[in-house]
């Protein structure tokens, strides 16, 4: 009789603690939920100098240099600039005196 009691009284125990542990678990809040991943700032885009094709060559090469390039290297009408800044090469084409072409290219064109 006496280890009846016991293992009643040892379930009655059992049966409070895991009722205990049920409401625990219940009040505890729900985590909240992570901010999303914050993305890296995009690079500076490089001055336009688009603006400048047809216009006469010498006054747009000092209006390039003046938006923060500099000249990379000369070959033949073409002319190379570098914008440090951005890492950004162009290329600049001169026809009859005048700003032909102005094309981003490849940085090793500016030997970068």
């Amino acid at each position: 009789m006496m280890m009846f009691r016991n293992l009643l009284g040892a379930a009655f125990l059992a049966l409070g603690l895991a009722a205990c542990a049920d409401t625990a678990q219940q009040a505890q809040p729900a985590p909240a939920p992570l901010p999303p991943p914050v993305a890296a700032p995009a690079p500076p885009a490089a001055p336009d100098v688009s603006d400048l094709v047809g216009t006469r060559a010498v006054p747009a090469m000092r209006q390039i240099t003046a938006r923060g390039y500099r000249m990379a290297r000369v070959r033949g009408l073409t002319r190379y600039y570098w914008h440090g800044d951005t890492r950004t090469c162009i290329r600049v084409a001169v026809a009859h005196g005048r700003i032909g072409t102005v094309e981003q290219d490849q940085p090793a064109s500016c030997r970068r």
